[in-house]
């Protein structure tokens, strides 16, 4: 709560009491008063994304603490919190495009549905900068479809690290796939009883070592252009590997029945063969795409406990989609 300090002349008891001028709303109300600090407003933004903490139960939590506020003036704060960072959105959303590489993923989420008994499932958007400073931007969307893909990577020229997701073909961006989805792919086939797939996690293990080793090399330097360097002279003894991996990927569709798990483990690596093979040529990609689908963990431990909520009219673009959180 805000309080307007009251000051009085004692050498000049005629001048009367002259009250602080009002600090205004965090959001520029138009009567110049406020009940909110914008601190305030932060701490209900920072609880209900990164505390998981539903706009409902924060209105409870502050009741018992004898600050009554009703559950429609949090949400009134958070949409208009949401419409002030969409400056630096759009700005991060700029520089994010800029980058030659860009890590991409997206987590489903739950939105209430008018006239319905259930949540519908709506997604989450995630893409950070590969390469240059960290960047990291959300974006909400109701659907996982070909144009939102469109409408995010549309006009991107660089290199995507992604998963095989059917709407991001088209994209004039290039493609570089996940180790770290193949590599499921075989231990999923491995933990059904499927003893040979140890072969291919084998080969997949020596490439995350190399890939640590050189890591471990450049931080004695500790830029990017060290680490791209290492990179770029370990990866001939990564070639060598990935090569062994798509031989014997090539050999277990000719051996393994339709329906085996090491089968569709291996099919689906060879129909990735380019795309995996990408990080050979460039010193710049990441192995993986962890790093993106660390970024929206918290979402996903989170989901369970976030409220179903219909975000408010002003949050919405005019395609529809809403504007994202950043970090």
């Amino acid at each position: 709560m805000v309080k307007r300090a009251k000051y009085a002349d004692k050498s000049d008891a005629l001048r009367g009491v002259v009250t602080a001028p009002a600090l205004g709303g965090c959001f520029d109300t138009a009567s110049g008063k406020t009940k909110f600090d914008v601190s305030f407003v932060v701490g209900v933004v920072a609880d209900k994304i990164e505390n998981h903490l539903p706009l409902y139960r924060q209105a409870e939590m502050m009741a018992r603490e004898g600050l009554p506020i009703h559950r429609s003036s949090l949400h009134q704060l958070y949409g208009a919190a949401a419409e002030r960072l969409s400056v630096l959105y759009e700005r991060m959303d700029e520089l994010l495009l800029e980058r030659g590489i860009i890590h991409a993923d997206e987590t489903p989420i739950r939105q209430l549905d008018p006239g319905r008994e259930k949540c519908k499932k709506t997604f989450l958007w995630c893409r950070m900068t590969g390469v240059g400073p960290p960047l990291t931007v959300f974006r909400f969307s109701p659907s996982r479809s070909k144009e939102t893909a469109n409408a995010l990577y549309g006009n991107y020229s660089g290199t995507i690290i992604r998963d095989a997701y059917v709407g991001c073909e088209d994209l004039d961006a290039g493609h570089a796939a996940c180790w770290a989805h193949a590599r499921r792919k075989f231990f999923d086939a491995l933990e059904a009883g499927y003893r040979d797939a140890a072969s291919e996690l084998d080969l997949i293990r020596q490439l995350y070592k190399i890939e640590a080793e050189a890591k471990r090399r450049a931080e004695k330097l500790g830029t990017e252009q060290a680490l791209f360097q290492e990179r770029k002279t370990a990866r001939r003894a990564s070639a060598c590997l990935a090569e062994s991996f798509f031989d014997l990927c090539r050999r277990r569709e000719g051996e393994e029945t339709p329906g085996s798990p090491l089968r569709k483990a291996a099919a689906y690596a060879l129909r990735l063969e380019k795309a995996l093979s990408l990080f050979l040529e460039d010193p710049r990609l990441n192995l993986d795409n962890n790093p993106a689908e660390n970024a929206i963990r918290p979402v996903a431990i989170g989901r369970n406990y976030a409220e179903c909520a219909i975000m408010p009219s002003s949050f919405h673009r005019h395609d529809g989609s809403r504007y994202g959180l950043v970090a």
